[in-house]
């Protein structure tokens, strides 16, 4: 289902649409672990993709058949799932990821650098369609300074998404 924008009027007769857009939830960021059915439309598919190409392709398919189906576009979230370790600078995030033993690609997307470009990519993510929503899991939940990525999300990501969103 997709909805016609208003004409523009620049002295220039525009009796085309300048553009159509498809209905889409509105961004949601969630943490892995805590409760991810409130606050969601009807369903939410989740995509562990290694690399945001197969997941622009899996979301870009779900959407189509969720369509083509009779659905309304808005009641789909499809959510991206993040594997996350953020700290104060990018050197520190990898210096943190190599003591954990972690590496640095994984079984879906990772991001490992700081609280603003994390904050970028979810935005980015969401701007590009890539998801309608992220799911994020703190690879440093347990062993080594546990919460540290946790703590840095809600200190610091979700505010520089709601000056950017609002």
């Amino acid at each position: 289902m997709t909805q016609d924008l208003p004409t523009v009027q620049s002295g220039v007769d525009m009796s085309v649409p300048v553009a159509q857009f498809e209905l889409r939830p509105s961004l949601s960021v969630v943490l892995g672990g805590d409760d991810e059915s409130s606050n969601h439309p009807d369903h939410v598919h989740r995509v562990r993709r290694p690399d945001l190409a197969g997941a622009i392709r899996e979301r870009r398919n779900v959407r189509r058949e969720w369509i083509a189906a009779g659905h309304n576009p808005a009641s789909l979230v499809v959510a991206l799932e993040i594997d996350v370790l953020i700290d104060g600078d990018a050197s520190s995030a990898r210096a943190h990821l190599r003591r954990r033993g972690e590496k640095l690609f994984g079984s879906t997307v990772r991001y490992v650098g700081t609280a603003r470009g994390l904050a970028s990519l979810i935005l980015d993510a969401y701007v590009a369609e890539v998801a309608d929503a992220v799911i994020l899991h703190p690879l440093d939940r347990d062993g080594l300074d546990p919460g540290t990525t946790r703590s840095l999300i809600g200190r610091e990501v979700l505010p520089l998404l709601r000056d950017k969103i609002f």
